[in-house]
């Protein structure tokens, strides 16, 4: 998945494909870094970044991931939370912002 925004081009990347997500979340490639009194919405700063999403993680409704974040392996993001920072492999994170709530086992695959 590509978006373009602006002259700057951010990339959404779906690592290993193998991502569940619930209908209705918001992948931010790019928004306001601070919103500054008195300036024009034109003039206001932006900021742009990458969506690492890797490959089994779990996003629930309207859960909504900002630029620059990475979702490792094997992660769990609840519904309706508000993503800000990288959340590591085998976690649950919930919540605005989005915080590491619990760590989960890794399934062992038999062969």
């Amino acid at each position: 998945m590509e978006s373009a925004l602006g002259r700057n081009k951010v990339k959404i990347w779906l690592l290993q494909i193998k991502v569940l997500y619930i209908c209705s979340i918001r992948l931010k490639a790019g928004g306001y870094k601070n919103y500054h009194l008195g300036m024009k919405v034109t003039e206001q700063p932006m900021k742009y970044g990458n969506i690492h999403l890797w490959k089994g993680c779990y996003i629930g409704i309207n859960a909504m991931i900002l630029p620059g974040v990475h979702i490792d392996e094997g992660a769990v993001i609840g519904s309706c939370a508000l993503v800000t920072k990288d959340i590591p492999a085998w976690t649950i994170a919930t919540g605005v912002p989005a915080k590491v709530v619990k760590n989960v086992e890794k399934p062992e695959i038999e062969k």
